[in-house]
């Protein structure tokens, strides 16, 4: 195991190791470790360590390109930080005190977020491969991390002027330029995050069974069903957040994207009917008043409706019926091509074996 006291600097940034589902619940955490003669990217899952290094010599370019997940994050929390402000009003003293906690801790979310910069990807290109450094996901800290690098690559390359700087950025991006003065760079491939798209079809499963818990409740009043339903949205919710940032910087075709916005766009009008319908029942009827102190008898309430009885009730259930079940499918239909398309893109893409790969055992 390498000891980094003695030999290696530590760089700024910490990232996770992104790829499929395995990966993102294992939290594979990477750092950038800066040795005399190469850079050491270890990655740590608690029980092993793997370490990949690269010589000053043979590092290309370091490429950066900023993202837009950190804008995603920016408006989900904002989102979240809304709704419960705005359920708080709704509930008794004690569930208000909760709410209003709930959506302070998504305001220093979205409040950090913001403070941490823009979001980015960063790629070390050698001669052989293109490897992701999932620590530099920050611009600001990106950047503070390729100045560090800066010397200690010059120091090993020497220095190359204008000219020779910009045909080996040429070669290394794959951006032919016109033989004219440095003409304007052709189009040139979009590099994509490997994902299989196993959050998005958890998505679009949940979404059908919240379509069927929809038909249920039209015929059943109870308020087991009912609470169900809410985890449901709840957990809907949670998955297209994950997903919306996972599909950011796949190459996910645009149907898939447009589907999962639309799911975004969906559950926000089901919890802005519902509340409204909510409100509406709270201004014509007092006894809705008298219960705001106790949340159990409101949802008891609740529950009892028959939407045989509150037209708009079952517009709700009607509505997400003919949302959530179509979206589902839809999802389904378009994720399997997408499935395929990229286990053929990651094949032909093999991990290459010239990048030399130390591994070593964590006790701890």
């Amino acid at each position: 195991m390498v000891n980094p006291k003695k030999e290696y600097h530590r760089l700024p940034g910490r990232g996770r190791k992104r790829g499929g589902f395995v990966l993102t619940v294992a939290r594979i955490r990477a750092r950038l470790w800066a040795g005399k003669d190469h850079l050491l990217l270890a990655y740590n899952s608690g029980y092993t360590e793997d370490y990949k290094r690269f010589y000053y010599r043979d590092i290309q370019a370091i490429l950066t390109r900023k993202t837009g997940r950190g804008v995603v994050w920016n408006i989900v929390f904002s989102l979240f930080a809304s709704f419960f402000a705005a359920l708080s009003s709704t509930t008794g003293k004690d569930a208000a005190v909760v709410f209003w906690v709930i959506a302070g801790l998504f305001f220093v979310l979205l409040l950090t977020n913001i403070l941490r910069g823009p979001t980015c990807i960063t790629h070390l290109q050698t001669a052989v491969s293109r490897e992701e450094l999932p620590s530099l996901n920050r611009l600001r800290k990106a950047n503070k991390v390729i100045e560090r690098l800066r010397p200690l690559i010059e120091a090993a390359q020497g220095t190359i002027s204008r000219e020779e700087m910009r045909a080996r950025a040429t070669a290394v991006t794959g951006l032919p330029r016109s033989e004219s003065q440095g003409g304007p760079a052709a189009p040139v491939a979009k590099a994509f995050t490997p994902y299989g798209g196993r959050i998005h079809a958890a998505l679009f499963f949940l979404l059908l069974v919240d379509g069927a818990a929809s038909a249920a409740d039209i015929f059943i009043t109870s308020m087991a069903l009912d609470l169900v339903g809410s985890a449901l949205m709840m957990a809907i919710g949670i998955l297209i957040i994950i997903s919306l940032a996972k599909q950011h910087d796949s190459g996910m075709g645009k149907g898939l994207r447009t589907v999962t916005w639309s799911s975004l766009a969906y559950v926000i009008l089901m919890f802005a009917m519902s509340y409204a319908f909510f409100m509406s029942l709270f201004v014509t009827n007092p006894e809705v008043a008298q219960k705001m102190n106790d949340q159990w008898a409101i949802y008891r309430m609740m529950s009892s409706l028959s939407p045989f009885d509150k037209p708009f009730l079952m517009f709700l259930y009607i509505f997400s019926i003919v949302c959530s079940v179509p979206l589902g499918i839809a999802g389904l239909a378009l994720l399997g091509p997408f499935r395929r398309e990229e286990r053929v893109r990651t094949r032909s893409h093999p991990f290459s074996a010239s990048d030399q790969v130390e591994r070593g055992r964590n006790e701890g």
